[in-house]
């Protein structure tokens, strides 16, 4: 007799991921076993209450693609076409996670402090990622002294509100748009602070 294939706590989160997207914390948990494929027995044997399931399946801690490109211009510099990628990938971050962001806030009443536990949150991570790199273009003489964090407020700022038009309007973010976005912050922002 074969042996029963066991199903993964990737795939019970991916489609715990789906559902509380659709629907919202609210949603029942037998729903989401049935689309796992799973008896709803099997998901609190690996996630011990429905909330542990919704915080871990909206995965708000994943290492973004773009924290290692930035980490890499802090340390060598690619000048415009460094920061466009950048820009791009930030705008694509921020494009995946805004609403699982939207869903855990719009679902959720805990605190901040009761969601992250002790870490920090991710959202300040991400300043912390884009305050070095800024600073780290101060210190080389390539931008004028100003406060990295308000800069990084502003890039973070310009790309989360992209986003939220987007998802407002239903009208889907295209990789044309990421371009145009990513040269329209360039252009007004590190414009701006850049030392000729």
């Amino acid at each position: 007799m074969p042996r029963p294939l066991t199903i993964t706590d990737d795939q019970i989160l991916e489609a715990a991921r789906h559902v509380f997207l659709a629907e919202g914390y609210g949603v029942q948990t037998s729903k989401i076993a049935r689309m796992a494929g799973v008896s709803e027995g099997t998901i609190f044997k690996r996630f011990p209450t429905k909330e542990a399931l919704f915080i871990a399946a909206l995965d708000l801690h994943a290492e973004a693609k773009w924290h290692k490109l930035a980490e890499e211009l802090t340390k060598e510099w690619r000048g415009s076409d460094g920061l466009i990628l950048l820009f791009e990938e930030l705008l694509s971050y921020f494009d995946d996670l805004m609403p699982r962001m939207m869903t855990l806030f719009g679902s959720c009443t805990r605190s901040e402090t009761q969601i992250w536990g002790e870490a920090t949150s991710p959202r300040q991570r991400d300043l912390e990622i884009l305050k070095a790199l800024i600073q780290a273009q101060i210190d080389a003489g390539r931008v004028r002294q100003v406060d990295p964090e308000d800069v990084a407020n502003l890039i973070m700022g310009a790309m989360i509100h992209h986003v939220v038009v987007s998802l407002d309007m239903r009208k889907p973010l295209e990789p044309t748009d990421l371009r145009r976005i990513a040269r329209t912050t360039l252009d007004l922002i590190w414009t701006g602070i850049r030392i000729s």
